[in-house]
Order: C-alpha cells, then sequence, then structure tokens
C-alpha cells in the first residue's frame, strides 16, 4: 500500500485540470499527483509532486484536502506491473494563477497531455474512472459548503441559504 497525494488543479474560472497518463495504474484521464514521502506533510507532496509533474512552483501553504480514496489496481508501473497495487490517496487543491499555467510543462515520461474541464462535464462522464468524478464532486461540494458557511456568518435569509444548500444535492 502507497499514500498518494493526488491533485485537483483549478483555474479562476473553475475549471479542473486533469492529465492523459501514459502510465500505470491509470492510463487515461487522470489527477496530477504521485507518492507521498515519509515525514513529508501533505501539502509539502502536493507541492513536490507539482513541481515534478509541471515544472511549476506552488507552495505547500496554497495546498488544501478535498477528500480521500482508496483504490486497488490490478496494474502497475514498477515490475513485476501485474501484481498490482493498492493506494491510499489525498486529494489536494489549488487555485492557479495565469503565470503558473502558463509556466506549466506536462511531464513527457507520465503525460500525453493536460487539459482543462468543465467540473459538471468531468462529473457527468461516466467513461472516466470513478474516483476522479467522485474527487471532481467532493470539490465542487467544498465550494458550496464554504459558500453557505459565508451566507451563514453574515446574515443571509432563509431562502437565500436553501438556495446554496440545494446545490448539494443537484
Amino acid at each position: 500500500v502507497k499514500g498518494c497525494a493526488d491533485m485537483l488543479l483549478t483555474d479562476a474560472a473553475g475549471n479542473v485540470l486533469l492529465g492523459k497518463r501514459k502510465v500505470q495504474p491509470q492510463p487515461d484521464w487522470w489527477f496530477l499527483g504521485g507518492r507521498m514521502r515519509a515525514g513529508d506533510s501533505i501539502q509539502e507532496s502536493a507541492a513536490r509532486n507539482f513541481k515534478r509533474e509541471t515544472g511549476v512552483e506552488v507552495p505547500a501553504a496554497r495546498w488544501t484536502f478535498v477528500c480521500a480514496h482508496t483504490m486497488l489496481w490490478g496494474m502497475r508501473k514498477q515490475p513485476p506491473a501485474t501484481n498490482g497495487t493498492a493506494d491510499i490517496g489525498v486529494i489536494m487543491t489549488a487555485e492557479l494563477t495565469e503565470e503558473e499555467i502558463k509556466g506549466m510543462n506536462a511531464c513527457s515520461a507520465e503525460y500525453h497531455e493536460f487539459a482543462w474541464f468543465k467540473p459538471e462535464v468531468l462529473i457527468a462522464d461516466e467513461s472516466l474512472h470513478r474516483v476522479v468524478r467522485d474527487g471532481v464532486r467532493e470539490l465542487v461540494g467544498n465550494g458550496v459548503k464554504r459558500e453557505l458557511h459565508r451566507a451563514v456568518t453574515e446574515g443571509a435569509g432563509d431562502a437565500d441559504i436553501a438556495a446554496i444548500v440545494r446545490k448539494l444535492y443537484r
């Protein structure tokens, strides 16, 4: 079992970045990310993995928690590939600046390409792995929960609060 710090990056418009991976265990659209190292915080692992996979440095303090997940894979990159792997993943997020986005280069050893997607498109796309769809759903839900917290603490009316809560159950 290995621990992974996976990343759902967003831009200012709320789009989500995924990478089209070349390698096992998931050679398809997936989170950027990678293994955590002993002694690293999850935020430090996310920052290190993002720099390795894009060439761009996003400080550990900017990474926030989205959710955790587990996966069992039939294949893996490391030999013997057919032994598979079990992963415990923690999904982190950071909003990237225009400058950071322009500076990104996909790690050619792991990715065919990077692409930005509307969250609702990813959530609805059943061809994507369930963990990707669930992670994006949690990312969106966390944003709604922050919006709800602001509305309650700022004294919004019941109708406004109810409208925000309904977003969690669409």
